[in-house]
């Protein structure tokens, strides 16, 4: 049971003070020499395991140390005020001497600390200004999420169409962002006469539920932050789209042979553009995605709530979730999914907040989050195609006090994605760009045989060697436009235990989720014989399911596509297990799921925790720096990058792949090189006669190639250099 617990809002007052003197006294005492020697002494024996430079850190230590004091007293001069915001910020104080004393001992750069920081603080004012008007946190966490990220988008979309967009530029929008917030907070609080007065703080209960989301979250957010980004579609076009922007100071498509770099959805990489621009590095690259890993926790309890269930069906649709491997995995990667997950789960519950409040501002949101969905992921389209639909019939069916917020949330999804259809317009011809084999061919028959095919991805069910040859033999006789990217296989009885029952590495993209689909399979079957008026919403997670099926072909690594969809049916599966004949059978199934998120969160295929020869080598941050962990081939791909950053020219010509690992190039110069070269794409047959230096990941279509190269088959980057300012090149790359 809950706990209502009368608390002296003085006091508190008086504890932060305290709080924040002793951590001003804290902080200027590591100005003395003596003090900052004995935390280096202990972090080379007892944390970091490895020599320090001692001049490097003690800078370090002298800097957290003032940027903490000076913190803390800016913080103490703001307890007087008359309003609840001391609160926010002492704990908010607290947190900054936190994450100071963490990047001392983690050794993570002080930059990106301060922009971690800094985020924070961004987004808890604006989360404290939405707790005037919200009496539910999860409430004021989904519009401040919704609102901050408006403003991110405008942001960088103005800055981009003035080709100011680079540290100075954000800079100042987000300072701008903070004075005003700051600012309608105090007035607020003012005009309300918020006092100190007798609060109540609710203890929540401890559960073992609580736990294990805590070490999930906890284990997911230290992978995130303290390993370098290396997921291979995020180094091949996610990550250079970012320095590219950097670079133009802009969002315009520039030429590139990997059209993903600018024709995909681009607010991820919007979002992880202001951390990369702001801290200077990759250090905060990870937890955009980390942040919708919890963002959508959130959003998944308060479906649930909606849907009429208790704290404990709350939780227990938050467990389904948070224990999902694809979500474990892609928790600390700079992929998308995740992302896309969160807008669609944001969407569903503005939806079920709309349609019982049926306000306006509800409308507005919900054309935010299915703009935002949108310009995430491509897949949003069919996913949110269900929401829509009953948004759309709820509103034309009341269509005089409605249907004008229709309109409105209508053009807030169409103004979102509006600057990107038209740079892709004006590239492609279409303003979704050129897609070739990632949307179906829209006949029932491919919508049967890609649906069995989306639920065995995940469950990989063996047959008999004679058995499994005959039905692979029949897929690949499937038309192509079913199964674009070559057949799925259908695993044998050997190859199923040989492989410890069809666990593979965890990695990111191609991970199973075998528990959760066995889940949701059964509980669409129990749905069944319930009433209708009871699972609308479990209807319409059937109907996004289906849509998903019918739009999107079968692919090696559909299973992360799903992961908005495992987020909308975590609700559902909650929905089932209300009955009380089943409470001993939730523990049972909860304790499963955390158990066997173990390995993913552990074993992760790309950031392993935990040293095993079958994962990246062996390699671990532990036991290996971060650019040993982010570089592909590293004995061939840093030569090549070293020869580069000798030559110091200030044009470096790209000719690259489909697929080929772009980022490592950008990370490697950035660190070795006081001047960056302006890095561009060009086409093989018009070289610009500027360019006397290029990078090659692929040779194909080079004419002067088969002259110049003797082993032009081999697929190891090249540099080349032009000779005596000719149309001849030369192998620099021993």
């Amino acid at each position: 049971m809950n706990q209502n617990i009368p608390i002296d809002g003085l006091k508190i007052k008086n504890w932060i003070r305290w709080s924040l003197i002793l951590g001003i006294v804290g902080c200027l005492l590591l100005q003395i020499p003596q003090i900052r020697e004995l935390i280096i002494v202990f972090g080379e024996s007892a944390v970091m395991h490895r020599p320090l430079t001692h001049s490097v850190w003690h800078e370090r230590i002298i800097a957290c140390g003032l940027i903490g004091a000076v913190f803390c007293l800016f913080t103490l001069l703001l307890l007087p005020l008359k309003y609840r915001g001391h609160i926010f910020f002492g704990v908010l104080a607290i947190i900054v001497v936190a994450g100071v004393i963490v990047s001392i001992f983690l050794n993570i750069p002080l930059s990106a600390v301060i922009t971690l920081l800094f985020s924070v603080f961004s987004f808890a004012l604006m989360f404290s200004y939405m707790c005037l008007f919200h009496k539910d946190l999860r409430d004021a966490f989904i519009s401040s999420t919704l609102y901050d990220a408006v403003f991110l988008w405008v942001l960088t979309e103005f800055l981009g169409f003035f080709k100011l967009l680079g540290f100075t530029g954000i800079l100042c929008g987000w300072i701008w962002h903070d004075i005003c917030l700051l600012s309608l907070l105090i007035l607020k609080c003012k005009k309300e006469n918020f006092k100190i007065k007798k609060l109540v703080l609710r203890v929540p209960q401890l559960r073992w539920e609580y736990c294990a989301l805590g070490v999930i979250l906890a284990v997911s957010f230290f992978i995130a932050l303290w390993y370098p980004p290396n997921n291979w579609d995020s180094m091949a076009y996610h990550l250079p789209r970012i320095e590219h922007w950097l670079q133009n100071k802009s969002l315009d498509h520039f030429y590139t042979s990997n059209v993903k770099q600018t024709m995909s959805a681009p607010f991820a990489e919007m979002v992880i553009l202001q951390g990369r621009a702001l801290s200077g590095d990759d250090w905060l690259m990870n937890l955009v995605q980390w942040f919708a890993f919890f963002g959508t926790i959130m959003g998944i309890s308060k479906i649930t709530s909606h849907l009429g269930l208790n704290k404990t069906m709350q939780i227990t649709a938050a467990v389904f979730f948070v224990t999902l491997p694809m979500a474990i995995l892609q928790a600390s990667s700079t992929q998308t999914d995740l992302v896309e997950a969160f807008w669609i789960v944001c969407l569903a519950e503005r939806f079920l907040t709309w349609k019982k409040e049926k306000s306006l501002r509800h409308s507005i949101d919900f054309g935010i989050a299915l703009g935002l969905a949108i310009l995430t992921k491509g897949t949003a389209y069919p996913i949110a195609f269900p929401f829509v639909l009953c948004f759309a019939v709820l509103s034309i069916k009341h269509f005089r006090k409605h249907l004008p917020g229709a309109f409105l949330a209508a053009l807030v999804c169409l103004a979102i994605n509006a600057p990107h259809y038209t740079r892709n317009y004006i590239a492609f011809e279409n303003p979704l760009g050129a897609h070739s084999g990632t949307v179906s061919n829209f006949s029932i028959k491919s919508f049967f045989i890609t649906l069995a095919f989306d639920i065995y991805a995940n469950l990989p069910l063996p047959l008999p060697d004679n058995i499994g040859n005959k039905v692979n033999a029949v897929l690949k006789n499937i038309d192509s436009a079913i199964f674009p990217f070559d057949s799925p296989e259908v695993v044998s009885i050997r190859w199923y235990f040989s492989h410890l029952g069809g666990l593979e590495p965890a990695h990111e993209d191609i991970a199973r989720n075998c528990l959760q689909m066995l889940l949701i399979i059964i509980i669409f079957v129990m749905l069944l014989s319930r009433s209708k008026s009871k699972i609308k919403y479990a209807w319409i997670v059937l109907g996004s399911w289906c849509m998903f099926a019918f739009c999107i072909p079968w692919q090696p690594w559909i299973t992360r596509l799903q992961l908005p969809l495992f987020a909308l049916s975590a609700p559902v599966f909650a929905q089932v297990l209300e009955n009380k004949k089943y409470l001993k059978k939730r523990k049972v199934i909860l304790m499963s799921l955390c158990c066997c998120s173990l390995f993913p969160l552990f074993f992760n295929a790309s950031r392993p925790l935990i040293s095993y020869p079958g994962f990246t080598g062996g390699k671990t941050i532990i036991n290996a720096s971060r650019d040993e962990l982010i570089f592909n081939n590293p004995s061939l791909y840093v030569n090549a990058c070293t020869i580069i950053a000798g030559m110091n020219h200030s044009r470096l010509g790209l000719i690259i792949g489909e697929n080929s690992l772009e980022y490592p190039l950008w990370r490697y110069l950035r660190h070795n090189m006081d001047v960056l070269p302006n890095i561009i794409h060009v086409k093989p047959d018009s070289i610009d006669q500027n360019i006397d230096v290029l990078f090659i990941l692929d040779r194909k279509d080079i004419p002067f190639m088969q002259d110049s190269m003797d082993d032009s088959e081999d697929n190891r980057p090249l540099v080349l250099q032009r000779i005596d300012g000719t149309n001849n090149w030369k192998n620099v790359l021993p």
